[in-house]
């Protein structure tokens, strides 16, 4: 099982929307979750189920920037969507869950921090404790993948803070999930899996746009072996 991340910075350049489709398909993910996305543009082909946020006012959140088609957070899925599980922000986070070769899995998508934490120290602060309800309330003892660009750095430079690092940390202790994005040096976007989804199986996970060409963030990419 293939799992693709990636925050595509809003497709500012639309020059870069053929290399980054042809990237994210020479993975040939079974799941794909893009953030910073436009639904309207990205096409992956029918082998793929989709579900998007809410699309984005040119005036969302008071600003004056949005484009037409814009939208937070797209998953992919070459697995059915079974079910569709009410998010408490439709424009930035939401959940589906799969049935997959391992099993059902409860997939998380989404941004903490749509401005980033410098950009809106207040909005970050908002969104983390307003999604951190979401996963008390939605995951339970399920199966469950938290992915999408957190702004948070697990290792390396210490982004926003110690704090909110170490608050992530708790999430990732209390929910029992492996943390392996974690040991990418500053990287903040992630795919935190629950550790008896994976069972005994090996992962690999690897980081591509690494130059930062095509987008301003890493792609992060994790394999579980079968």
């Amino acid at each position: 099982m293939k799992i693709i991340n990636f925050n595509i910075e809003r497709l500012l350049i639309l020059s870069k929307l053929k290399p980054i489709i042809q990237l994210i398909k020479s993975y040939d993910a079974d799941l794909i979750v893009l953030t910073e996305t436009n639904s309207t543009l990205i096409d992956l082909g029918e082998d793929y189920f989709e579900y998007h946020t809410t699309p984005l006012t040119r005036n969302q959140d008071k600003v004056n920037f949005y484009r037409e088609g814009e939208n937070r957070v797209s998953i992919y899925s070459k697995y059915p969507i079974k079910s569709i599980i009410q998010t408490i922000d439709e424009f930035t986070c939401l959940a589906i869950e799969i049935e997959t070769d391992f099993g059902e899995l409860i997939v998380y998508g989404t941004i903490i921090g749509i401005f980033g934490y410098s950009g809106d120290k207040d909005r970050f602060v908002k969104d983390f404790s307003k999604q951190q309800s979401d996963f008390n309330k939605i995951f339970g003892n399920k199966n469950v993948c938290i992915v999408g660009d957190l702004n948070i750095s697990l290792s390396g430079w210490i982004y926003p803070s110690r704090k909110y690092r170490d608050k992530l940390n708790t999430l990732i202790e209390e929910f029992d999930m492996d943390r392996s994005t974690g040991n990418l040096k500053d990287n903040i976007d992630h795919i935190l899996m629950s550790k008896k989804f994976i069972g005994n199986r090996g992962i690999k996970v690897e980081m591509f746009n690494v130059d930062k060409k095509l987008s301003d963030h890493f792609g992060i990419c994790m394999t579980i072996n079968k």
